[in-house]
């Protein structure tokens, strides 16, 4: 499996310069040498923010693309995510109008375990969340981003960006690791629906139960989402999706109308 990571020089990316810059000390002091882990990963560095980088002729020669970017939050939290990408509706920020990008739940899943599990062993005052599915750019490989948020002070801390970097070489070990081993294989593959954008409700589920989620449709995003979104997002996603998984209490009035979707589609739904 051949992985791709996502740079970008521009300056409102800025905590992903910096995370480049911890992954080039990590390789180096542990003998891979700067650039490359053996032949399976490959950098792609951009002067584009991040969400506009055009990964197109990358795809060819990745299975998988990495997007170590900034988090932006008005809270100006100190907050670690993982997300897939994609827009259920316009494309404000980067990628296209109603189209998800390609998916791996079960990356997905051990990227945010790894993540929790580094943060807890730096001893970093970071709380660690996935995000629901939004902006760009358009990968039509499995790709997800991983982000040091929320304000100047996380982007240049170099603790954050090293945590960030531990995650991404573990991670990719461990997923390969995993994939060889068939270790996901009791993992049920889920689309999740409903709650705010920092999914409370399925963090729990993905750290420490036996769902893996691909795509993550979040309240504000329910009233764009229809028999085409929702094929969509099966159809992205690497693993077999088998389930649904809803935020019962986040789902406002779109319940009815989501439960309908979901058996039409002949998909098994779980409250979280």
């Amino acid at each position: 499996m051949k992985f791709t990571i996502v740079i970008s020089k521009d300056a409102r990316s800025l905590a992903s310069w910096k995370i480049y810059e911890a992954l080039q000390r990590q390789m180096q002091s542990s003998g891979r040498g700067a650039g490359s882990e053996g032949q399976n990963i490959k950098f792609h560095i951009s002067d584009k923010e991040i969400i506009y980088v055009d990964v197109s002729k990358q795809e060819k020669g990745a299975d998988f693309f990495i997007f170590a970017s900034t988090h932006r939050s008005e809270q100006h939290n100190k907050t670690l995510t993982v997300h897939p990408i994609g827009n259920w509706n316009k494309a404000d920020l980067g990628g296209k109008e109603r189209m998800l990008c390609g998916s791996s739940a079960h990356l997905l899943k051990v990227f945010f375990q790894e993540l929790a599990r580094q943060v807890n062993e730096a001893g970093i005052p970071y709380q660690c969340s996935l995000e629901a599915t939004h902006h760009g750019p358009y990968v039509q490989k499995p790709a997800l981003f991983i982000e040091i948020g929320s304000g100047e002070e996380e982007w240049n801390d170099p603790q954050a960006a090293e945590v960030i970097a531990k995650t991404i070489i573990a991670g990719i070990e461990k997923f390969s690791g995993n994939k060889s081993k068939g270790e996901g294989e009791k993992w049920k593959t889920a689309i999740a629906f409903g709650g705010g954008h920092y999914c409370q409700a399925f963090n729990k589920h993905v750290l420490g139960g036996d769902y893996a989620i691909s795509h993550i449709c979040s309240k504000y995003a329910l009233p764009y989402l229809d028999e085409e979104m929702l094929k969509q997002a099966i159809s992205v996603t690497r693993e077999q999706v088998t389930c649904a998984l809803l935020d019962w209490k986040g789902l406002a009035g779109e319940k009815q109308r989501l439960i309908a979707l979901l058996e039409k589609a002949g998909l098994e739904y779980v409250r979280a």
